[in-house]
């Protein structure tokens, strides 16, 4: 029976309370509020469904705070995709989804819920107004999945499709990535999570450092080529994810992304994968350098990856030869930094790096390190605070490979000479996780003979 009025809504289950946001308790604050609210009604069929304003949560799970929250945090999603990806409030505001999570699939399907037009699902599905969940192991990852389908949802429904599996996938994990507060009852999506504490049995990062650790993580241009069945397994999630962040959070890139992308959505469904290569021809001056930031980028990602401070940023035009005397700052809150120098295997290098860096400048304790860093603490095997460096491979074959390298960061300190058994790009960066960078402060001094 639906509980229709304030009155009988708390009296009969005071575990509701939350429902009311933003608002005091009470059944006149309830009746009288403006925000958007739950209404729970226990259906003939024996499920449960939660109704608010943008979503309907149907379920044969005990309905409690954490299921009832599903909803609130829906609803504010939807001024977050819509800011995301351009679509005004006036064409939101009126749109709800249908969802179901799902314990025991036979169930829905005889109660028609599951159509013989959903396809069998692995743990969601979102088909036009639906969207399908399978319970998750954890609270976080049961709001991630419903906001992954939400994403697909939104995206079809108000900017009239998906795009390639790349696009798709890796939008929807991007905004499904978030946090929420349950006391406040606030959402923020589109965010890289600080530790596996913060995303429980999310494990995208742990996919990409064991593909590295392997030698099969994929190259750029694989993830972009996914076909539409790629995603079947986890992994290619995880690849999405971090194109996506690659892209959307690079300001030299983000706006042909998005440009290429949200307008043309709907007049090419069934021919998805031209709006990729239409991206890649967009940028097909810039596209060499982009791989070799894609293969640095993969190389430093991990929780707490800052993209301020740390998407790699290399220009293969205007790169010198090891002959020629070069001078560049290395910056303390950034992560790699191309030194314009372009080393072919055999070539003899000298580098020589003075100066000091603040470690931790708003910390009680900051640390100033010289080149050689700080042998209190270590990180990647080095002294903390250390200049080091890695050669990133810019001359691909002609059929590219299809993985991206893994590269070994070594030592450079005060001085270092040596002769290079690679070719490519010198990167250059401060010793520190890319968690750690924004509050350093100086610089390095660097340079090559």
């Amino acid at each position: 029976m639906r509980i229709q009025d304030a009155s009988a809504f708390f009296s009969t289950a005071l575990a509701y309370l939350s429902l009311l946001w933003g608002v005091a308790a009470g059944p006149q604050s309830f009746v009288a509020a403006q925000a958007p609210v739950a209404i729970v009604e226990r259906l003939d069929n024996g499920l449960s469904q939660i109704t608010s304003q943008h979503l309907k949560l149907v379920t044969d799970l005990p309905v409690t705070p954490e299921i009832t929250d599903l909803c609130k945090m829906f609803d504010q999603a939807m001024a977050q995709w819509g800011k995301e990806f351009q679509v005004p409030r006036s064409q939101w505001i009126d749109g709800q989804a249908t969802a179901c999570l799902i314990v025991d699939r036979k169930r829905f399907t005889d109660l028609q819920y599951i159509t013989p037009e959903v396809p069998t699902f692995r743990e969601g599905y979102q088909l036009q107004d639906r969207l399908f969940m399978l319970e998750q192991p954890s609270a976080y990852y049961r709001r991630h999945l419903l906001l992954h389908e939400g994403t697909h949802w939104f995206l079809w429904r108000f900017l009239g499709g998906n795009g390639p599996p790349w696009f798709s996938e890796g939008m929807c994990e991007m905004m499904a990535t978030h946090q929420w507060s349950e006391q406040s009852g606030s959402l923020r999506m589109n965010w890289i999570p600080t530790d596996r504490e913060s995303a429980p049995l999310w494990g995208r990062f742990k996919m990409i450092r064991d593909a590295m650790a392997s030698d099969t993580a994929p190259s750029l241009d694989r993830i972009l080529q996914y076909s539409d069945t790629a995603h079947r397994t986890d992994e290619p999630y995880a690849w999405s994810w971090a194109a996506m962040i690659f892209f959307s959070k690079n300001s030299r890139y983000r706006n042909a992304l998005y440009e290429n992308f949200l307008p043309n959505l709907r007049s090419h469904v069934g021919s998805e994968h031209k709006l990729t290569q239409d991206f890649k021809d967009r940028l097909q001056k810039q596209w060499p350098s982009i791989q070799a930031e894609w293969t640095a980028f993969v190389n430093d990602l991990d929780y707490g990856f800052s993209p301020k401070h740390s998407l790699p940023e290399i220009d293969l035009n205007v790169l010198k030869p090891t002959s020629i005397p070069n001078h560049v700052t290395i910056e303390s809150e950034r992560g790699w930094q191309s030194t314009g120098i372009r080393l072919n295997q055999g070539d003899r290098v000298s580098i020589t790096a003075s100066g000091s860096v603040v470690i931790r400048e708003a910390s009680p304790n900051p640390w100033e390190s010289e080149p050689q860093g700080i042998s209190l603490q270590y990180h990647q095997g080095f002294p903390l605070g250390k200049l080091i460096a890695i050669v990133v491979p810019i001359d691909a074959p002609e059929n590219e490979s299809s993985t991206t390298a893994r590269l070994t960061p070594f030592a450079i300190g005060k001085k270092h000479a040596w002769t290079s058994n690679l070719s490519g790009v010198l990167l250059l960066k401060v010793n520190e996780p890319s968690a750690q960078l924004f509050d350093n402060a100086q610089a390095f001094e660097v340079n090559s003979n």
